[in-house]
């Protein structure tokens, strides 16, 4: 289940299927999704998931604050 209005949450990070794909399996539970942009919340644990993930996933993935 998603929050539907995604927009009225700060503190979220966007981010395209590659690297949503990347932190669902790290265990990072979606928050929403909207225009095929998946939101996490903002979190120390996410961060550290995106700037230690696998170089071949940041080479593919766009973030979008």
């Amino acid at each position: 289940m998603y929050i539907t209005n995604i927009e009225q949450v700060e503190d979220k990070i966007g981010c395209n299927k590659i690297l949503a794909d990347y932190l669902v399996k790290s265990g990072i539970p979606i928050l929403g999704m909207m225009d095929k942009i998946y939101y996490f919340s903002m979190t120390k644990k996410v961060e550290e998931k995106i700037s230690n993930c696998p170089t071949h996933i940041k080479l593919f993935s766009k973030v979008v604050s």
